[in-house]
């Protein structure tokens, strides 16, 4: 059981360090800090076990901070009838909606259908058939509002081609016979996965440690031995625990954790996009079907449009995927097919990449989007595939398997479990932003990120206002990343922690050493030096 004191007032990348000097054993142990590392250690923590979460770079700095920023059931499963992963999705969207209320953001979304086209996925029974895919798929979103238990304001309705172009302007007409309407969600993943950890850290004394790697694992009696490396300061030590849980999604397993499961790699690109060159307001606009079958997303984000995704077999170095100008063009390829566009202006072609439980023989297409979680030896397990949406619940199958496994019989409460920054009005965040002197805007992008904790950011403004990044960030909130959320880098707070790095034009480069001047993370030509060095690995 816990072994730690909690840590209720920051969290300091330093002051988890000094945590994980003093750790003998713990309970659990949880290797990779993404959107499942995070549930997972969340889930253990909040059942009283003592709980360690190391990751190799940044929380959330790999696939949990590339999806497409979606919490949805998946409209692409319906027509492959896959309606019990469906309305698990639907489901979870609730349980979100209330535990991380700023971080939920009902999302309508808008598709055109047209003469001649299909949908992506659907059977080819249906394709042979394009009149069917209208009625089939106007079938299906009401299958969806009703998986989802839509109130009426979030249901679905069906669209003329004329009201359809009148709300996106620059949609092709011709061929055009109508459309849908239908409602999903969305969320900043990076922000999600940040959150969660503040909160089993904050809340349930978790120990969360970034830039640290597990080097070896090995068994010893009814224990497991995990060398561990500090990537900051090149220190080597290690911790015994009771249970392992790895959840490294594309990485390769530790050495000496034995045999792990086959993972299939599918890399997915989003452009990050200007959206009034593409005349797309408040919804979002779902493209029906590529040239390779699938469809496409168009989500306004953060005052852009964040636009996606491909799916392309990678067996390249997980640690470096990027996107080719294949893929950059592949995605403009698409848009050109269904809008009369002429400027589309990329600031940021983003890769992540998807680790898939597959079978032999199967590639991205065929590979189950079902989460597996794998018991590789005793008391060690493997967590892979699975969504963005379906974390909560994949943490706490396996968290079930090992206090199982360690003689607990705790149940999970996460579905009930607040996370830190909940329960605040968006009006009165943006009140006390514009009465420290903020912006509307600001206030509410606040709001967005941090919910309750945006007041402890604005209160750190007394002494002055410095703005940064066309007004998308400020001098407090990088000091309050830095105590409260662990920043340890620029890349921190620019690409995870704030996204900014992907927002404008030179990617942050012009902050680089004003931030550095400002902050406590290290020497300034370091820090800055170490930003370039990971915008080159982004490819940006």
């Amino acid at each position: 059981m816990r072994s730690v004191s909690l840590s209720a007032m920051n969290w300091t990348r330093a002051s988890q360090v000094d945590l994980l000097a003093e750790m003998d054993e713990v309970d659990v142990l949880v290797i990779g800090g993404g959107i499942v590392g995070a549930g997972t250690a969340l889930d253990a923590a909040s059942r009283g076990l003592s709980v360690l979460l190391v990751e190799r770079t940044d929380f959330a700095a790999e696939t949990s901070s590339r999806s497409s920023k979606l919490l949805h059931g998946g409209i692409r499963y319906l027509p492959q009838f896959r309606f019990k992963m469906v309305r698990e999705g639907l489901l979870e969207q609730k349980v979100l909606a209330h535990i991380a209320d700023y971080l939920y953001e009902p999302l309508e979304f808008l598709l055109p259908m047209y003469e001649g086209r299909g949908f992506g996925d659907v059977p080819s029974w249906v394709s042979a058939q394009p009149r069917l895919v209208s009625p089939m798929f106007g079938a299906g979103l009401k299958m969806y509002d009703t998986l989802g238990g839509r109130s009426e304001e979030y249901q679905s309705s069906k669209l003329s081609a004329t009201e359809i172009s009148a709300r996106i302007p620059k949609l092709k007409t011709d061929g055009l016979t109508g459309g849908f309407s239908y409602f999903d969600a969305r969320t900043d993943d990076a922000r999600l996965t940040a959150v969660v950890l503040k909160t089993a850290v904050r809340r349930h004394g978790a120990v969360a440690v970034n830039w640290t790697e597990a080097t070896g694992v090995e068994k010893s009696g009814g224990h497991f031995v995990v060398g561990l490396r500090d990537r900051k300061s090149g220190t080597d030590t290690s911790v015994r625990a009771r249970s392992v849980v790895a959840a490294t999604g594309p990485f390769r397993p530790v050495p000496g954790a034995g045999e792990h499961k086959k993972l299939v790699l599918s890399k997915g690109v989003h452009l990050v996009m200007d959206a009034a060159e593409l005349g797309i307001g408040k919804e979002a606009l779902v493209l029906p079907e590529t040239e390779d079958g699938r469809i496409l997303f168009l989500i306004p984000f953060r005052s852009r449009l964040w636009v996606g995704t491909t799916d392309t077999l990678y067996d390249g170095d997980p640690d470096t995927p990027v996107a080719t100008d294949e893929d950059v063009e592949y995605i403009r390829r698409q848009i050109r097919q269904y809008m009369d566009v002429s400027d589309m202006t990329v600031t940021t072609a983003v890769a992540g990449l998807r680790a898939l439980a597959a079978e032999e023989g199967e590639g991205t297409a065929e590979a189950s989007r079902e989460p597996a979680v794998v018991e590789v030896q005793d008391g060690y397990w493997q967590v892979a595939g699975g969504k963005l949406t379906g974390y909560r619940p994949m943490a706490q199958r396996v968290v079930d398997e090992v206090v199982d496994h360690l003689g607990e019989r705790t149940p999970s409460e996460t579905d009930q479990l607040a996370l830190v920054g909940s329960g605040a009005d968006r009006q009165d965040v943006v009140r006390a932003a514009t009465g420290a002197g903020y912006s509307y805007d600001y206030g509410s992008l606040l709001y967005d990120r941090y919910g309750r904790e945006s007041f402890e950011i604005i209160d750190r403004s007394r002494a002055g206002i410095t703005m940064w990044a066309d007004g998308m960030a400020s001098e407090a909130e990088f000091s309050y990343t830095c105590d409260y959320e662990s920043v340890a880098s620029l890349a921190d707070f620019l690409i995870r922690r704030t996204h900014v790095g992907w927002f404008v034009k030179d990617h942050g480069r012009s902050l680089a050493r004003e931030m550095a001047e400002t902050s406590r993370l290290g020497e300034v030509s370091g820090l800055v030096a170490d930003y370039e060095e990971e915008l080159a690995e982004l490819g940006i």
